[in-house]
Formats: structure tokens, sequence, C-alpha cells
């Protein structure tokens, strides 16, 4: 039985450190004077997936400018969940989304 389905996660990914943003703030006579802001613009990473079993047959973006290593990302996620035996749409986002809190309470 195949399952196709299309997935959109919107997270945001650091996928670039923002050290070299903060990198200039190291100055303490500076770090006082100054207010730095930075921002990341989350993005919705799409991705259409195919699925026979838990085997991901198939994973690409939907909209071919979306960040290759965001999609390359959600696409690993999408495998690892499939492997874990998700196989509705609602499962699977739930999945994914709980891997991207994961990952991301990793880098705090």
């Amino acid at each position: 039985m195949s399952i196709a389905g299309s997935m959109m996660v919107a997270a945001m990914l650091h996928i670039a450190s923002l050290s070299a943003v903060v990198a200039p703030l190291q100055a303490s006579e500076q770090a006082s004077a100054e207010i730095l802001v930075t921002g990341v613009r989350l993005r919705a990473t799409k991705v259409d997936y195919r699925l026979r079993g838990a085997a991901l047959r198939y994973c690409g973006p939907r909209d071919p400018q979306q960040n290759p290593a965001a999609v390359s990302t959600i696409c690993a996620f999408v495998e690892a969940c499939a492997l874990q035996g998700r196989r509705s749409h609602a499962d699977m986002t739930r999945c994914v989304e709980g891997k991207i809190a994961a990952r991301e309470a990793r880098r705090r």
C-alpha cells in the first residue's frame, strides 16, 4: 500500500550559526553602548512525500526555491517517523514537529 502526503512545517532550523553576528559585541565597552537585535524569519518548509509501508519512496520540496538543507532535514525526520510506524498525516505531522522541538531543545 502506498501512502502519499504533503507536509508544511514552519520551523526555525538553525542551519547557520549566528556567532558571526554576535562576535562584534565581544568588546565590553561596546557591548554596554550598543543594542543588537538578531532574528530569523520563519519560513515554511513544504515537502511532498510517498511511503510504501515504512519505506520512504520519495521526499522532496514542493517549491524548488526552498532551502535544500531544511528540506533534507525535514525529509530525514519524515523517514524516521515512518520507521516508527507513523502513517496518518496527523501522526506524521506531530512526530516531525516533536523531532524539530527536540532538536531545538538540544541546541539550547
